[in-house]
């Protein structure tokens, strides 16, 4: 389903980066849509993307943007080392045209699957056709994302918060907590 517009909706965009001005985190989301090689693959590859086209990977609800972090890093030597990681959320608002793929979630496997081949093929149709915005269920948590791909989508950006995350042996998993 496309949408005709989705009207200043706040997203959660966790950064990696310690506490941010307002301004920096501008900059910051503003290089995600710039080219980073001039060869391919020109943007970050994220599910959405594949490195042809610029991706803003963003979570509807914090706790799912956290979760998503936290699945990365729990693969890392880094932290289970012992060395915290810092980062900021940051709430995005966006509004754009959009494709709500949500209810997608029990019928379409693989939009939460590790094979991020048919993801990339939405990112590329969504780029191609001027959908600034999918609205999508998350592989991590029972949350949603929600990608962004034009720069125009994004309006107003706040730093919200900032996590610590670290590794806890008696967990064996990564523990977040703000600072």
């Amino acid at each position: 389903m496309i949408s005709d517009g989705l009207d200043a909706t706040e997203v959660e965009q966790v950064i990696s980066y310690a506490r941010l001005s307002r301004e920096d985190a501008e900059r910051v989301i503003g290089r995600v849509f710039e080219p980073m090689s001039p060869t391919p693959p020109f943007f970050s590859v994220r599910r959405y993307g594949d490195g042809g086209h610029p991706v803003l990977y963003t979570a509807m609800e914090q706790t799912t943007a956290q979760d998503e972090v936290v699945y990365y890093l729990e693969g890392s030597d880094w932290i289970k080392l012992g060395h915290p990681i810092f980062k900021d959320v940051f709430t995005v608002s966006v509004a754009g045209r959009a494709k709500d793929l949500r209810h997608l979630r029990a019928e379409a496997p693989e939009l939460t699957s590790n094979d991020y081949g048919r993801c990339w093929e939405l990112g590329r149709q969504a780029h191609t056709t001027s959908i600034d915005i999918l609205l999508c269920p998350s592989a991590r948590s029972p949350g949603n994302t929600a990608p962004v791909f034009s720069r125009d989508a994004v309006g107003k950006v706040e730093v919200t918060s900032h996590l610590r995350f670290e590794w806890d042996d008696g967990l064996n998993r990564v523990r977040v907590t703000a600072f």
